[in-house]
């Protein structure tokens, strides 16, 4: 078994967009790391390659068809957290944007998506996609129903499943996850349960205790509101 952390990193109206994903490995051995098929497995490496096209229907394929043109995508980076030489990062050749092309609003506009509990130990996870455009939203900051269903459920619905990859034979399986994470101080760089940062759990062990596998992520039906991402924050 191993735990991955998946990195996608864009740009929109000059601000820097970070999403994380994690999934639980089988930790199978094949030709490649598993790093490298999971972003494989996610729809992230062009096909062919070089282009700007990227396989129809993976989950990178539906981000990009939801959110707005304005949204730049520059680079994705997976790691196995405790196994230092499994990782991968490769940059988006240049043109790689999102697809909607009506008006964009504000960064801190942004499509949210919750999982399900599966354990009460672990939190739901949360995730927002910035890009939002104009048309998709309507009286009160409630998404158009047709655009759920057309582009936010099927996105859900992409980041629920079990991704494969085929590695000569050997296949891969990465499961959808959410990693509950060690609060600590970051002056001592100690566990504690009043300390203002999170971290990973040093182990594989103690991470594994504190992770849901096997969540289904769902979409919100309002805009949601992202404060991070204001302008002159960045992120």
């Amino acid at each position: 078994m191993a735990i991955y952390e998946l990195v996608l990193t864009g740009r929109y109206f000059a601000q820097t967009i970070i999403n994380r994903w994690n999934y639980v490995s089988n930790d199978a051995e094949g030709t490649v790391n598993g790093s490298f098929a999971l972003i494989s497995a996610f729809g992230a490496i062009p096909n062919p390659s070089g282009s700007t096209t990227f396989p129809d229907g993976g989950v990178f394929d539906l981000i990009r068809d939801m959110v707005n043109i304005g949204v730049t995508f520059e680079q994705i980076y997976s790691a196995n957290l405790y196994v230092p030489a499994d990782f991968y990062e490769t940059p988006f050749p240049s043109g790689v944007t999102g697809g909607d092309t009506g008006e964009g609003l504000s960064p801190t506009a942004a499509y949210g998506f919750r999982t399900n509990r599966v354990t009460r130990a672990v939190a739901r996870g949360t995730k927002r996609f910035v890009g939002v455009s104009e048309p998709r939203v309507g009286s009160g900051g409630v998404m158009l129903p047709a655009w759920v269903d057309s582009n936010m459920q099927p996105l859900a619905d992409a980041m629920s499943e079990i991704l494969t990859y085929d590695d000569e034979g050997v296949t891969h399986s990465f499961n959808p996850a959410v990693c509950g994470k060690q609060r600590y101080n970051p002056e001592t760089g100690l566990p504690d349960a009043e300390g203002t940062a999170y971290r990973y759990y040093p182990t594989l062990a103690e991470q594994t205790a504190h992770t849901a596998v096997g969540v289904t992520w769902s979409p919100y039906t309002t805009q949601r509101t992202q404060a991070s991402r204001q302008y002159g924050n960045g992120y």
